[in-house]
């Protein structure tokens, strides 16, 4: 049996990298990318190591607003899905940005946003899920303006705006799932009574939109064109 700590540590294996990356990776160059490549290996080889069947939820209390961060399969197996792109992506940066500036910021901006995706994989309730979600699409739109040329920059702007406005979407569709359901857990929203169902619906409706803009999903993808054009790309 492992505590609720072990079964966090390919979180704090990511946050750790990125944290060291980024105030000494200054100094490494290159080797930035080698030493996110191995954050990223022993986040994955500490997520093999939880236990099969393993399910357990912690609460985190912030200023009375109670997060629930669970750990189960389905965690485990998207967090493995989130980890391996995020390899994939930084053995594909090596070689193509291996003149690039900043690449300090680069690798800590991959590894911060594979962070928050990890949350989202172990998010049992809607504010923990909408923390996750921002904690993953805020490096990513530095990473848009991360060459700092025009088309980039514009790219990034949209991007953020169109992600102000539909944070904005995401946190209206949270608030009417609770007020139909009395619980932030997702579990409760199959609950709802059925007077409140249209309520809950519509709430649901609204988290699936802003959902879909994260993902540039048509037909809310209409910042992903100037946004890739903004990008360097192998």
């Amino acid at each position: 049996m492992m505590d609720g700590l072990s079964l966090i540590l390919p979180e704090i294996a990511i946050a750790l990298a990125a944290v060291v990356i980024l105030l000494i990776g200054s100094r490494l160059g290159k080797i930035s990318g080698y030493l996110s490549v191995l954050g990223i290996l022993v986040s994955i080889a500490l997520l093999l190591m939880i236990p099969t069947g393993t399910e357990t939820s912690n609460v985190i209390d912030v200023s009375g607003i109670k997060m629930i961060y669970s750990v189960d399969l389905f965690a485990v197996v998207f967090k493995m899905i989130f980890l391996s792109i995020a390899l994939l992506s930084t053995i594909a940066s090596l070689k193509y940005m291996e003149n690039g500036k900043h690449l300090d910021a680069y690798y800590s901006l991959l590894l911060l946003s594979t962070f928050g995706m990890m949350v989202v994989a172990s998010s049992s309730d809607l504010v923990t899920l909408f923390v996750g979600i921002e904690m993953a699409a805020i490096p990513a739109f530095i990473l848009v303006a991360f060459e700092f040329n025009r088309k980039g920059v514009d790219g990034a702007a949209k991007y953020f705006l169109f992600g102000a406005v539909f944070s904005v979407i995401m946190l209206l569709g949270i608030s009417l799932i609770y007020v139909s359901t009395s619980s932030l857990m997702i579990s409760d929203i199959a609950d709802v009574d059925d007077s409140a169902k249209l309520l809950a619906f519509l709430g649901i409706l609204t988290l699936f939109s802003a959902l879909a803009f994260e993902m540039s999903a048509v037909p809310f993808h209409l910042w992903a064109p100037d946004a890739y054009r903004g990008l360097r790309h192998p």
